[in-house]
């Protein structure tokens, strides 16, 4: 299965949604760890009305793709243990912040694993 994180919301009202990018693009400017909109794709993540996106830089720094919308129900997304987990724990972390009906319900990580991404997201902001 590999390194993974699910979640599952509700969907987000519009002013959380708002919230959730205005904090999103603090925790992309903050953090020195390398993302992109695709991991083979060299253009700046997405932070808008209709998603946020980015993955690792590469092969060697990429996995799957974070995706998350405001009007999803549930996803997930395989790291692999790879640096932008943390960017990836930040958002996720954040989005529970922003949404009480979005949950970060599980993860094949636990709290020693999360601590660096959970740390960023309070960083950034």
């Amino acid at each position: 299965m590999g390194y993974t994180h699910y979640w599952e919301s509700d969907g987000f009202t519009d002013e959380q949604w708002a919230e959730a990018c205005a904090r999103a693009r603090s925790i992309l400017q903050f953090t020195d760890i390398p993302v992109q909109w695709e991991s083979d794709i060299e253009a700046p993540p997405e932070v808008s009305d209709e998603m946020i996106r980015f993955n690792g830089v590469g092969d060697e720094d990429g996995h799957e793709t974070f995706i998350v919308t405001p009007t999803q129900s549930g996803e997930f997304c395989k790291t692999a243990r790879k640096p932008y987990d943390e960017v990836v724990v930040a958002m996720l972390t954040m989005l529970e912040d922003v949404n009480p009906n979005f949950r970060f319900y599980k993860s094949d990580g636990d709290e020693e694993d999360h601590r660096a991404g959970i740390n960023l997201y309070r960083s950034a902001l």
